[in-house]
């Protein structure tokens, strides 16, 4: 079994993590790597719901434990 490697991109809002994340996950492609994308929260129906509240610029009044929570 080969084993896998985990990448994580950190950053504030707008920092260009999701188009580092693409640039990285097209030229691993294109050397010949199988590779998975993800982001958090996303992917099931609920996650895209959190991630659209925690990104709305007029929930400023969340409190901060809440939004770690989420």
């Amino acid at each position: 079994m080969q084993k896998g490697l985990f990448v994580a991109l950190e950053g504030n809002d707008g920092a260009g993590k999701t188009t580092a994340a693409q640039a990285l996950l097209k030229r691993l492609k294109k050397d010949g790597f199988d590779v998975v994308l993800s982001r958090e929260p996303g992917g099931p129906v609920i996650s895209e719901q959190i991630r659209s509240i925690l990104l709305d610029p007029a929930n400023k009044a969340m409190n901060p434990k809440t939004e770690a929570l989420l």
